[in-house]
């Protein structure tokens, strides 16, 4: 078994790659006239750019070969300033040769190893390691790395994987089976016999050498995967990213947004200005120094006209809506259109439950909740108002002025003193206590998430104790009403009104709690000196509102929650990206820790800042910073 893996380390080691990047990209015009189709930028980063990432996180050789021709002046200039340059060949072809011509180029590059081909308008995340050990393995001529896609399944292949022709006929026939082609194949040396001079497919190379007895063979790619020289393919895979991102707006840093009319999935990824009554929903911009005004929906925008798509071609699976939502509660919406949103419930009914029964108390009281329209207990589905995908946490990347920022934020808070104000009467629901259990649980969570399983640290009973006290701690502080999880993304901001969602978590508890979730929140930064503005105008507001109100209490009980709060939150983070499979999660890690790092400074504990110590010195001898 040695032998066998040392032979295909050393196999690796030897293979080169081949990147197609020469044609003219028609089927994305106009956009490809000025722009090739490897360049296209996806949240801001050039496509190329991450078939690069994939090919090298492969450990193979360090050499790669492009070939040019279609705005190749542009395509020099990126490849030239790449950090991997040194290895990279370019071959230049004065006229197309097509991609069995574009090998032909490349010859003396390829033909004394293995290489894998990989079109230059793919995106994949699929680890490609596999297909390349099966391939080793296997050592047909070729192996096609395959695709379910309906429309272009022209492979025909049997029971087996191999490739028996090519048609068509996309429909399945016999005992055979029609597959799509990725885009992305394995070759030996020896499909050069197979190979014209000049321009030609490689396709033709295939069959013929499927007409002398030759074994090509197909391996599945079994997870995301977009063909980017669509305009559909293009937004459903900046959408993709996007999601995978955990997020729904994308900005790129020299553009300026005025409007706050955004829904659904927005990139917004050259320098261009929106302006305040423009409004995008499913969008993706593509337009240099443009002035967007105007009322847009599910296409590309090009400074040349808009691309319009329907929502079947960005959505296929959702042919009366769309998935929206990147928190990290199990629930799912879903928006129908005509001013609706879906909701579908957790296997939780006890959370469903509280999601309407809290909802439906919030707005009878005046809060700013959004607004239940049918409920179908059965389906557990819930129809919502809907208010738009305007967060605070998005509101933030779009608005640069200070003072706009403390005046949404101030809004904020006014909401916030309205739920922490609320005296419960016999109507209300029964809201759970956020007691010394409760915060003790929260404490644990971290423990046992972020220093046991991501950081694989043990602890004694000295930080158990210590624990035990700031949850005993914690608890002693005056308590009302609050949201306990009130953070930027669960914060939408419509028509320049502040509403709260994700409530379902409410428990009678310490207001610091919430405070510190708002102002310490590690999805968005404000500076202290804002943070302390901020807590002043709570406390002020606060006194108008409710003549029992405790100021010191708070005041007192502000470090206690920070320290509290991001214990929490570390924990549900790990949580959400391990065990709910919502990676998204860790690049909110960082910010926490600085976070917690202040935090003990104001409030010291021994034990829990030598772990903490201690586990960033694990994650960063991990490489998991650098990763992030």
């Amino acid at each position: 078994m040695l032998i066998r893996e040392s032979y295909v380390i050393l196999e690796l080691l030897k293979m080169k790659a081949f990147i197609l990047c020469a044609g003219f990209g028609t089927r994305l015009k106009p956009l490809t006239q000025r722009l090739p189709k490897p360049l296209v930028p996806l949240l801001g980063k050039p496509l190329l750019s991450y078939i690069l990432d994939k090919i090298s996180q492969l450990s193979t050789a360090k050499e790669y070969g492009f070939n040019l021709h279609h705005l190749s002046h542009k395509l020099e200039e990126y490849l030239l300033a790449h950090p991997l340059s040194k290895g990279f060949r370019l071959f230049y072809e004065k006229e197309i040769l097509g991609t069995g011509g574009a090998l032909v180029g490349a010859r003396s590059f390829l033909e004394n190893t293995t290489f894998i081909v990989y079109n230059g308008d793919i995106y994949t995340d699929v680890d490609l390691s596999k297909a390349i050990e099966f391939h080793l393995k296997h050592r047909p001529l070729a192996t096609l790395l395959t695709v379910d896609n309906p429309q272009a399944n022209r492979l025909i292949i049997d029971e087996l994987g191999r490739l028996k022709g090519l048609s068509d006929d996309t429909t399945k026939s016999g005992d055979y089976k029609r597959i799509g082609f990725s885009g992305i194949a394995l070759y030996e040396r020896e499909i050069f016999h197979f190979l014209p001079e000049g321009p030609s497919s490689v396709v033709e190379a295939w069959l013929s050498a499927l007409s002398v007895g030759e074994t090509i063979l197909t391996f599945p790619l079994n997870g995301p995967w977009f063909d980017v020289g669509t305009p559909s393919g293009y937004l459903r895979c900046v959408f993709h990213l996007l999601k995978e991102e955990g997020e729904n707006l994308f900005i790129h840093p020299k553009a300026m947004v005025e409007s706050r009319k955004l829904k659904g999935f927005v990139s917004i990824e050259t320098e261009a200005y929106v302006e305040k009554r423009a409004s995008l929903e499913n969008v993706v911009v593509l337009a240099e120094n443009l002035e967007i005004k105007g009322s847009f929906r599910n296409g590309l925008l090009l400074k040349e006209g808009f691309i319009p798509l329907s929502i079947e071609d960005l959505f296929p699976s959702f042919a009366t809506g769309y998935p929206i939502g990147n928190g990290g509660s199990d629930r799912r919406f879903f928006r129908l259109g005509s001013n609706r949103v879906k909701m579908k419930g957790s296997d939780d009914l006890s959370d469903f439950e509280r999601t309407i029964s809290y909802n439906r108390y919030f707005y009878s009281k005046g809060l700013s909740v959004p607004k239940i329209l049918k409920v179908d207990v059965e389906n557990r589905e819930v129809l919502f108002r809907d208010l738009g995908d305007l967060s605070l946490y998005n509101y933030m990347k779009m608005e640069g002025s200070e003072r706009a920022r403390i005046k949404i934020y101030k809004k904020v808070i006014d909401e916030l003193i309205k739920l922490h104000a609320l005296h419960l009467d016999e109507s209300s629901p029964s809201f759970p206590y956020f007691d010394n259990e409760h915060f003790r649980w929260e404490s644990r969570y971290f423990q046992e998430k972020f220093l046991a399983f991501l950081c694989s640290l043990k602890w004694d009973s000295l930080l158990d104790e210590e624990l035990d006290s700031l949850a005993k701690e914690a608890h002693c502080y005056p308590k009302n009403l609050i949201h306990r999880d009130f953070q930027s993304q669960n914060v939408i901001i419509h028509r320049n009104r502040v509403y709260l969602i994700d409530y379902q978590g409410a428990r009678i508890g310490p207001p610091g709690y919430d405070l510190i979730s708002l102002l310490h929140d590690p999805y968005v930064f404000i500076h202290s000196d804002v943070r302390a503005l901020l807590v002043d105008y709570y406390v002020n507001r606060r006194k108008e509102i409710d003549k029992t109100f405790d100021e010191s209490s708070l005041r007192e009980s502000l470090p206690v929650m920070r320290v509290q709060r991001h214990l929490q939150a570390l924990g549900a983070y790990v949580n959400l990206a391990f065990f709910k499979g919502k990676k998204h999660f860790l690049k909110f890690i960082p910010s926490a820790l600085r976070y917690l790092r202040d935090d003990l400074e104001i409030r010291p504990l021994r034990y829990l800042g030598l772990y903490i110590k201690e586990a960033e010195k694990v994650l960063r001898k991990r490489g998991f910073f650098e990763r992030l």
